[in-house]
């Protein structure tokens, strides 16, 4: 299970995201959230594909149906592909655990 935390400063929400793998070559996608919004998102992308995390014209993860309740600076969905990216080893964990966050800085 990888997991990772999107903090939105702007609405005051805190994100927990967790993908595991499925048995069925799938990933489920578990997001803590009390954003109301994020709940409904990921009744959208509770189950995704492995052409969800790497294909961003056909990934569920980004599609406006599954994103058109939330503002599109909203860092949700980014959460998700990157919990997902850690979780097949497309980032390693030491490096992520080394640089420990990214950032988008108002200046």
């Amino acid at each position: 299970m990888a997991s990772v935390k999107v903090n939105m400063r702007l609405c005051d929400k805190t994100h927990i995201i967790k993908v595991t793998p499925g048995d069925d070559g799938m990933f489920n996608v578990d997001i803590e959230t009390d954003c109301e919004n994020v709940k409904e998102y990921v009744k959208r992308v509770a189950k995704i594909s492995m052409d969800d995390i790497t294909d961003m014209s056909g990934s569920k993860v980004m599609s406006y149906e599954s994103t058109m309740m939330m503002t599109p600076t909203c860092l949700v969905p980014k959460g998700v592909l990157y919990a997902a990216w850690l979780e097949v080893g497309m980032i390693s964990p030491s490096r992520a655990k080394q640089v420990k966050e990214n950032s988008i800085s108002f200046e």
